[in-house]
């Protein structure tokens, strides 16, 4: 951590709750590692509620804790450019890329970091979620693939590999249009939701009112214990690990399309020939619309 983060918390430290000191030690203790970690996350590593780390990032000076990772982030960005020694130093092809790579060295470096947001996708996602996923998926009526930001990006990547081969499958890209769709779920009905975070405003609002019409969700996120675990019947975990001053990653969306791909191949396996019939007719439909 640079200076101004810590000199905050030192200066406020006599003033904080029991609960506020528990999260100012933590944070000066784990400083390196906070940019990566969510507010549910922190909350369960300090004992103390979501709501009680908010306040303590507002007691701070931040709107709330991603304003604070997003100052924290930045300072040690500071931090490292005044250390006198290169982000690549050690290894020109490992880390992230700075503005001293070459075209060369970028393009080894980008590499690196799609293969790492694969492997590591693999490795955390549950082989049996996949399962539970794409069976939910296959028996419900309809499936709306919603997200906000970015994550709308990755909803619609999922809507246009299903829409090949299954007429169910849907997205919407507006939010307030994805509110008035879940109004009309039924229980025969899902949402295949994509949030990183698992920790957005819209993400609870647009859930909320699927599970009250009591259709099932599908989620996509970084976090499985962040907020949206509470709205999912089946979640599933991507790998990644996104720097908050870069939002939407390409990084991140090449984990998400691991996932997309994983949760399409076992689709596919439940009933291979009505499936290979429906890419079939897909196929045929878009084949005149080539030159």
């Amino acid at each position: 951590m640079y200076t101004d983060i810590p000199n905050r918390i030192l200066e406020k430290y006599d003033r904080m709750t029991k609960a506020e000191k528990k999260i100012a030690s933590f944070m000066l203790e784990q400083k390196d590692d906070l940019q990566l970690t969510t507010i549910t996350e922190l909350a369960e590593y300090c004992g103390v509620a979501d709501s009680t780390v908010f306040r303590f990032c507002k007691l701070l000076g931040y709107g709330g804790y991603n304003e604070f990772k997003l100052a924290l982030a930045q300072e040690q960005g500071l931090a490292r450019g005044q250390s006198g020694e290169p982000q690549n130093a050690k290894d020109e092809t490992a880390g992230t890329v700075t503005t001293e790579d070459d075209v060369v060295t970028t393009g080894i470096k980008l590499k690196n970091l799609y293969f790492a947001a694969i492997a590591q996708t693999l490795q955390l996602l549950d082989p049996e979620s996949v399962k539970t996923a794409a069976r939910l998926l296959y028996d419900s009526q309809r499936v709306y693939c919603f997200g906000s930001g970015g994550s709308m990006i990755m909803a619609m990547e999922a809507w246009g590999r299903f829409a090949m081969v299954a007429g169910q499958f849907a997205t919407v890209p507006d939010t307030h249009l994805q509110l008035m769709s879940a109004a009309h779920l039924t229980e025969r009905d899902a949402v295949w939701f994509f949030s990183y975070s698992g920790s957005t405003r819209d993400m609870v609002d647009i859930l909320s009112v699927v599970k009250e019409n009591g259709a099932r969700v599908v989620a996509v996120t970084r976090f499985k214990n962040s907020p949206i675990a509470q709205y999912a019947d089946v979640i599933l975990v991507c790998g990644s690990n996104e720097n908050p001053r870069q939002p939407g990653s390409i990084v991140a969306k090449i984990a998400q399309l691991t996932v997309i791909d994983m949760v399409y191949e076992e689709y596919m396996r439940i009933d291979e020939r009505q499936m290979e019939e429906s890419k079939r007719k897909g196929t045929l439909a878009v084949a005149k619309r080539l030159l």
